[in-house]
């Protein structure tokens, strides 16, 4: 006798007449995703479940339920598992137990064809059956005024309304009831209700029967707000209630529907269960200040996806966060769902754990401010935290702010999917190693200052923060997969550090694409500052600059650690105060200047003063050292009368003039700093240094300034395959094995005349090209193809390429063959030299000897040096 193998979770088999029994059966079109109510019975993870009801009836079939989406059962997914005829048994649901069966005709196409289903004919009795008993029972409800019906289900009755209940009397012997709704029969509000003794304390969701001598409760096992009498509409306010519930129940769900709320409070192992964004929550207007929508305070939490709407208009304070996570002392695995929050006065979600009440293993989902007051997403504390994808479209601050402080435990281990949004921030406290920040990992960073709110009233961004894209401070490691920024006031990213900080270990960037940053002459640098272009590190990654106006500063008096590279660089623009790299392979950095000063802090002045400036009246159009300052323009004084008003100021519309510092007016930058003066009369391309021995006092101590000699940097060590063009390179050489560099239209200075280019140094023609450049006042002057030289001459002659143009035109007549040498002085292996001829006359350019070539009129030909000889690289015609 033959048999048949069925896995009983997917169905698979090999009978087509008849399937794997299915729990429940559709009345209605489903998302076919997440675990939910089907026909009264809420389904479990691996239910077969018949889909009989879509809107789309070629999506009708059988499926298995899962949390997330649902896929077909494996017998009854492909053509050959099922004809008109193929029947299933579904168990359980207010439609079951029944049969139904396909009345498709054949064949039938799984996903394109229309799947119809309908009770088989064993069932249709059972059915009528049913469907009588409910109508009648229905009737009954209605004819008796909310008086009792039939006994049904399991001698449970059935009643309209939870409200309408203590004007009735319940059977004696019945301890159980079920109501069809709260206050409206189909509400929603619909639960199973107990007896309970009488002098049981009351809660909001009890009611009483029999003239008051009878008590009842919600018997749900996941009750929801709704079956308790909440409501959903938004009008009366659900706090008290909800807290009552989560005293009684672990369990509770907020459903679909606008709930206003003071805050709520989720203690360890408590779960707070919703209909995804369209579960609302709206903050009632005028709490206290710090009031939270919702407080997670221990272990163990889940809180599902919703939408949390603030008072930005009304309110005043700004920590009424949508969710705030911190308890009074460790916890952890709190997992959460999207989070929409609108019109927020504070941070939609903020993580703060602190050294003696820590937060480990949080994941959130999908995070998007929209009119956020202050940040997204704010961590002061924490570790082990994901979080899904954070958008928006204005907030006060950061879209993204990791800030531990003096109290907070260390911030690390944060996965972040992408950003998108107007600026990240991630700054650990100052002076403090200890409260830095440890990893952090962004998939795609993706930011625009732009951004504006589509709620109202808009809260605008606060203008000290969006010049930069991303801040860093005090940070161990940032690791982004795609970076963007555009249209950003000062730069991409920034990264700053102050005496005994830790700055920044690595910030590791896969691919950049900065688009319309503009720079400005103040470049405040102490550690690692990222400006306006690239990265700090680019591991492996490739980076794209598209304005020329754009550039990459690398500050940092100690050079970039021998561990760290940058790969595949393509035209960067660089300025900086200290070692470029140790490790560069490939690339072109083009446009560079780099005039480092040995100083912890080297700021870019556009002047310096030459003698006493009257402060109260300096403005827009006033003269310093020969140059005209205009609005925005940093300018050192360094020869005030009152010495204490020496510093760095900022040039204003109207005066007077502003003090600015690199570190934002504190006496801590002033000690070892230096300033670089691009422009004046007597200070142009000058370096001063605060000769102060201690912190100066703003305002009170006179701080003094004087012209600094800087010191020799290794401005490559170790790298190769460089081009550099086109820059202006003062105080520094190549440091070991530097090979293969193009160095073109570049001048370069050591500032000390004792340096010999050795073996591995720029100078070296063996080991690089040199094009057009200028090192220590020698001109290298094998120019570009378009440097050119023109020779009449009718006599043999002799051709330097190494001091010469890199193309020599010969223009004049001739009335013999003439021969030309190539000279070997200078030249170096790769070395091109370019010959054409256009006079006139019958004669040939006999160039070398053998000849190498015989050049014609309106010809050319191109040389190149193998280290020994030159020899014939190309030829044609003009």
């Amino acid at each position: 006798m033959a048999t048949t193998s069925v896995d009983q979770v997917t169905g698979y088999g090999e009978t087509l007449a008849l399937k794997a029994p299915c729990r429940l059966a559709t009345t209605a079109n489903i998302v076919l995703s997440g675990l939910q109510a089907i026909d009264g019975v809420m389904t479990a993870a691996d239910d077969r479940v018949l889909v009989r009801d879509q809107d789309t009836p070629s999506q009708n079939g059988i499926y298995i339920a899962a949390a997330g989406q649902w896929q077909r059962a494996r017998d009854m997914d492909s053509n050959r598992d099922l004809t008109k005829g193929t029947r299933v048994y579904v168990t359980e649901g207010n439609s079951g137990p029944a049969e139904f069966e396909v009345t498709t005709a054949n064949p039938i196409t799984v996903g394109s064809s229309i799947i119809a289903f309908d009770l088989s004919a064993g069932s249709v009795n059972a059915a009528a059956l049913s469907a009588a008993a409910a109508a009648a029972e229905a009737s009954a409800d209605i004819a008796a005024g909310f008086a009792s019906d039939i006994v049904s289900q399991g001698n449970v009755p059935i009643y309209a309304t939870r409200t309408g209940m203590s004007a009735l009397s319940v059977p004696v012997g019945i301890s159980a009831l079920r109501v069809n709704g709260d206050a409206d029969p189909g509400d929603g509000g619909g639960a199973l209700h107990a007896e309970i003794p009488l002098i049981t304390a009351d809660q909001p969701w009890h009611f009483l029967t029999n003239g008051g001598t009878r008590r009842w409760t919600l018997a749900e096992a996941i009750p929801t707000v709704l079956q308790a009498g909440g409501d959903k509409t938004g009008v009366t306010e659900a706090t008290s209630l909800i807290t009552a519930l989560f005293s009684v129940f672990d369990t509770i769900k907020l459903p679909a529907g606008t709930w206003k709320l003071s805050d709520i409070a989720l203690a360890a192992g408590k779960t707070l269960l919703t209909d995804g964004l369209k579960t609302i929550i709206q903050q009632k207007s005028g709490v206290a200040v710090g009031t939270r929508i919702i407080s997670i305070t221990g272990s163990n939490v889940t809180v599902g996806s919703l939408k949390a709407i603030g008072n930005i208009a009304t309110d005043t304070d700004e920590q009424n966060f949508a969710i705030y996570i911190r308890g009074a002392g460790d916890i952890s695995n709190i997992r959460i769902g999207d989070i929409l929050a609108e019109n927020i006065r504070g941070d939609a979600v903020y993580i703060g754990g602190l050294t003696t009440a820590k937060v480990t293993g949080v994941t959130i989902g999908n995070v998007t401010g929209n009119n956020v007051l202050r940040n997204v997403v704010s961590i002061t504390g924490g570790e082990q935290i994901s979080i899904g994808a954070i958008a928006g479209n204005a907030c006060g601050y950061f879209m993204f702010d990791v800030e531990p402080n003096a109290n907070s435990q260390p911030c690390d281990l944060i996965d972040v999917q992408s950003i998108r949004g107007h600026c990240v921030g991630m700054v650990g406290l100052r002076a403090q190693a200890d409260k830095r920040i440890g990893r952090v990992r962004v998939g795609m960073l993706d930011l625009d200052p732009n951004l504006t709110a589509d709620s109202t009233p808009a809260y605008g961004h606060r203008a000290t923060i969006i010049q930069d894209a991303i801040a860093v401070r005090n940070v161990e490691q940032v690791q982004v997969g795609m970076f963007k920024a555009r249209d950003f006031e000062r730069s991409a990213a920034r990264v700053t550090f102050n005496a005994g900080e830790y700055g920044c270990g690595v910030l590791d960037v896969g691919l950049v694409d900065i688009e319309d940053c503009i720079t400005t002459d103040v470049t405040y640098n102490s550690l690692f500052h990222v400006d306006h272009a690239n990265t700090f590190i680019i591991r492996g990654g490739h980076a794209r600059v598209d304005a020329s106006g754009q550039r990459l500063v690398l500050a940092n008096g100690a050079g970039i650690a021998a561990l760290d590279r940058l790969n595949t660089v393509v035209d960067i623009k660089i300025e900086f105060n200290g070692t470029l790299g140790y490790g560069i392979f490939g690339g072109t950095f083009s446009g560079c200047r780099v005039h480092p000063a040995a100083g912890r802090v080297c700021s870019t002045v556009r002047l310096a003063s030459t003698a006493n400036v009257d402060i109260s009246t300096l403005n827009n159009g006033d003269t310093i050292d020969g140059v005209v300052v205009a609005t925005n323009d940093v300018v050192l004084l360094k020869d005030q009368t009152a010495g204490a008003e020496n510093g760095f100021y900022t040039i204003g519309a109207s005066a007077p003039a502003t003090r600015w510092n690199p570190g934002g007016n504190s006496s801590e930058d002033f000690v070892d700093a230096y300033a670089y003066v691009r422009l004046g009369t007597a200070n142009a391309e000058k370096f001063f240094e605060c000769t102060n021995a201690t912190d100066p006092v703003l305002g009170t101590t006179s701080i003094t300034f004087a012209e600094a000699a800087p010191y020799d940097a290794y401005l490559f060590s170790n790298s190769k395959d460089l081009v550099v063009q086109g820059c202006d390179l003062v105080l520094g050489r190549a440091g070991l094995d530097c090979q293969n560099f193009s160095i073109i239209g570049t001048r370069w200075e050591t500032t000390h005349a004792a340096i010999v280019w050795a073996q591995s140094t720029l100078a070296d023609g063996a080991l690089h090209s040199l094009m057009s450049s200028v090192f220590n006042g020698v001109t290298y002057p094998n120019g570009r193809y378009d440097d050119q030289q023109t020779i009449a001459t009718d006599a043999d002659f002799t051709l330097t390429p190494f001091s010469s143009p890199t193309e020599t035109r010969h223009t004049g007549t001739l009335t013999a063959d003439r021969a030309v040498t190539l000279s070997t002085t200078g030249a170096f292996a790769g070395m091109k030299f370019r010959i054409t001829r256009t006079g006139g006359g019958a004669f040939n350019l006999n160039v070398g000897t053998g000849p190498l070539k015989a050049l014609a009129t309106n010809t050319w030909a191109e040389f190149s040096y193998n280290g020994t000889a030159w020899y014939l690289a190309a030829y044609g015609a003009l």
